[in-house]
């Protein structure tokens, strides 16, 4: 459930909203090569969601400085847009982590490193779908399936990603990631 502020520009009310979500999630991972290569397909199909991505930040007018050419603020105060519950739709990613058995360059004191390129499409009922592309650089300080068995270390990662939603692409997404595995 999300809670948030609403203002509706149609009727032109602010009012609190708490739209919910009811979702089934999956995964699967199949590792190649004695865990050098792996394929990891994700699903969630929403039963029950909102249009959250069509909804933009707002800020009312009386909190703002503004000039010719920017408008300038601390924080949001709520959510801008027509809210619609009650669609459905959902979401499948592939992506393709990469594990070298050495470290970069053969440097002592370097981290084990992963690229893992992904894509993600969300298809979500009366809006036009989202893709996104990317790629995360991963760093261990362990080695990753150590003996050729199943494990992964903690990592830190740096990414970057683009999303095309209605037929046009974003700028960069920098971001950074990380896992944390208990023993």
């Amino acid at each position: 459930m999300d809670n948030f502020r609403l203002y509706d520009p149609v009727t032109q009310i602010d009012t609190k909203k708490r739209p919910s979500e009811l979702s089934l999630l999956g995964n699967v991972t199949r590792y190649f090569f004695n865990y050098r290569l792996g394929v990891a397909l994700n699903g969630s199909y929403n039963f029950i969601t909102y249009n959250k991505t069509a909804l933009i930040g707002y800020k009312d007018i009386s909190n703002v400085i503004q000039d010719a050419n920017v408008v300038a603020f601390k924080k949001f105060d709520g959510k801008y847009g027509t809210l619609e519950e009650n669609i459905n739709g959902g979401r499948i990613s592939v992506a393709f982590p990469i594990f070298f058995k050495s470290k970069i360059l053969y440097w002592k004191r370097a981290p084990y490193f992963s690229p893992a390129p992904y894509y993600n499409t969300r298809i979500t009922k009366n809006l036009k779908p989202s893709h996104n592309v990317g790629v995360s650089f991963n760093f261990f300080g362990e080695k990753p399936f150590k003996d050729d068995k199943f494990s992964i270390p903690s990592s830190i990662g740096l990414g970057i990603d683009w999303t095309r939603t209605e037929g046009v692409w974003s700028k960069a997404n920098v971001f950074l990631a990380g896992s944390i595995t208990l023993k």
